[in-house]
């Protein structure tokens, strides 16, 4: 009978012992997966298109500006390209980035502007790209349309490429050139009266008179200047936790695990000597 009841009992130790064993695995399986999901959703550039808010004119020249920022250290193979509508002129130039681009181009048959920067560069580096675009004086009065993508590496990583996200159209409009301007009237000058002469006159006991108040100066004032109010920070949101606070995560949850696991093991343990 002790016998069987060491036996039965070694077989109920080993129960929670396998539970553990089994929970264990599923949670070191859980934190792998959180945390390569984490390392994926940082490594976005996020790049962001900036076009002009209000409606352009047949013949406008104005700005299309791009930003976006380093997600790791290491991060070179720079590549932006954005597409503009077709017919449009297209000018760029390196030094209107920043940082400067080492190569820019403008390719007329695919309506595309190019930056390239080589790196490589930090994690947390912010870049601004800028070129500009003319419509055609024979644009039709429509909603034109911009989409591009960004590609990159980190360190010796396979290329990653994101679309540009932000404003993606711009409205064409057309000044009437009918319209004549409304002259400003000249101003209408009051000519300086001239003074007339007066007449000699004959002296007469002075009578007591009493002279007119002068006029005291009215004091400057100094208008008070308006308190400075200084914006409070926003920090900045990464799009989620970076590797670092995921690792310290799963080593909490492992930890806890752990514990657990010599729990059980005590239990089995101090039920085996009582039985015994």
């Amino acid at each position: 009978m002790r016998v069987v009841r060491k036996k039965g009992l070694s077989i109920m130790a080993s129960g929670p012992r396998l539970s553990l064993v089994a929970t264990l695995v599923l949670a070191l399986l859980c934190i792998s997966a959180v945390l390569q999901s984490g390392t994926a959703s940082a490594q976005n550039a996020n790049p962001t298109r900036d076009l002009t808010d209000a409606p352009v004119q047949r013949g406008e020249t104005f700005d299309v500006t791009i930003t976006f920022i380093a997600p790791y250290d290491d991060f070179n193979s720079i590549g932006l390209t954005d597409n503009v509508p077709t017919g449009w002129d297209i000018q760029v130039d390196k030094t209107w980035c920043t940082p400067s681009a080492e190569n820019a181009k403008w390719d007329i048959p695919l309506n595309q502007a190019q930056y390239v920067w080589f790196g490589p560069y930090d994690k947390g580096q912010e870049f601004t790209s800028l070129y500009k675009v003319t419509v055609p004086a024979e644009s039709g009065l429509d909603t034109y349309l911009f989409d591009g993508e960004l590609g990159y590496k980190i360190a010796s990583s396979a290329r990653v490429f994101k679309d540009i996200g932000g404003d993606s159209n711009t409205y064409v409009t057309a000044a009437d050139p009918y319209t004549t301007p409304t002259p400003t009237p000249a101003s209408s000058l009051t000519p300086t009266p001239t003074s007339t002469p007066s007449p000699t006159l004959t002296p007469t006991p002075a009578s007591s008179l009493t002279p007119a108040p002068t006029s005291s100066p009215s004091s400057t004032l100094t208008p008070t200047p308006a308190p400075s109010l200084t914006p409070t920070p926003i920090p900045a949101t990464g799009g989620g936790l970076g590797p670092g606070a995921w690792t310290g995560i799963g080593i909490g949850i492992l930890a806890g695990i752990l514990f657990l696991f010599g729990l059980a093991v005590w239990i089995a343990k101090r039920q085996r000597i009582k039985e015994a």
